[in-house]
């Protein structure tokens, strides 16, 4: 079957995908209390490496560390709100434990966004989002599907020029640095025209298709199904339920550091958000439960039946 990770979303109805990360994104910009925000990160992050591989563990380390270290100093050192004071700065100005914790807070809050934004591009591609919004705006459907491709098209497309390049002699991994900035900027400059190139192409090819004229029909092999309902009801109904827990529980973070003790009802909308994180787990087991092969039976011949 080849590689089916993150198949319960890819080979679900598009909408489906599309409501579960926009309720994710709506919850991931919402959430304020620090306990959820963690439940967010961890899940998103264990999600994109789930569907892109280990290697991902190593991209997402070196890019969310940093800014989980950069963004609390830098909201500590230009602001000074909070009781708690760290240690004066030479401008007379307090480092506080209150800025430091809420810049925090806002690098994991932009660290999930960014993670479950890299799980929509590889769960949600251009042909999908041009199905969903394509009747609609087929023009900014367009436009949008080609941004959110064009990243990872010009990794591939970088990648592809270095490999050819040093195929014909023009390895710049042993040579001095000025010679390999060369060869770097000089790579790029292929990208960037064969950018413009297949940019062209793509306009020529959907202008002659007719791509945006009004009354022209369309194929499509998305159909939705009893199980895409299912799907779509049951992450709707989590959502609700995980709303009184992100929209109930709150912290304050100014003058001092105050979090919500959740009750009762807002403990189990919490564990009801932590499900709707897992959504893209459950979905995916259930799809691979179904996608296995069955295995063969021996025939149970005879003895005088056998070869």
């Amino acid at each position: 079957m080849g590689n089916m990770k993150g198949c319960g979303l890819k080979n679900a109805h598009p909408t489906v995908g599309f409501v579960y990360f926009l309720f994710v994104f709506i919850l991931s910009l919402a959430m304020n209390h620090p306990v959820l925000a963690a439940v967010n990160l961890l899940s998103a992050a264990f999600f994109d490496v789930y569907l892109r591989g280990k290697r991902t563990f190593r991209a997402i380390l070196l890019t969310v560390l940093p800014l989980l270290i950069v963004l609390p100093l830098i909201n500590g050192l230009f602001n000074h709100y909070g009781v708690t004071v760290l240690f004066v700065l030479k401008s007379g100005n307090n480092f506080t434990l209150e800025a430091l914790v809420y810049g925090l807070f806002l690098a994991v809050k932009f660290a999930c966004f960014m993670l479950w934004l890299d799980c929509f591009n590889e769960i949600i591609d251009g042909d999908k989002f041009i199905f969903l919004f394509g009747r609609f705006s087929p023009k900014t459907a367009l436009v949008i599907s080609m941004t959110l491709r064009f990243l990872p098209m010009l990794r591939e497309g970088f990648r592809e020029i270095e490999t050819a390049r040093k195929g014909i002699g023009f390895s710049s991994s042993d040579n001095k640095l000025l010679y390999r900035l060369k060869n770097s900027v000089h790579n790029l400059s292929i990208l960037i025209t064969w950018v413009l190139e297949s940019a062209i192409d793509t306009a020529y090819s959907m202008k002659a298709r007719g791509y945006g004229l009004k009354g022209r029909t369309s194929y499509s092999k998305y159909i939705f199904t009893a199980v895409d309902f299912f799907e779509l009801a049951a992450v709707s109904v989590v959502f609700l339920f995980s709303s009184l827990s992100v929209f109930g529980l709150d912290a304050v973070y100014n003058p001092v550091i105050e979090i919500d003790r959740p009750d009762i009802v807002k403990s189990l909308s919490a564990v009801c958000y932590f499900l709707l994180c897992l959504f893209p787990y459950a979905a995916d087991m259930r799809e691979k439960r179904i996608c296995k092969p069955k295995e063969r039976k021996p025939l149970g011949l005879t003895k005088n039946e056998q070869f």
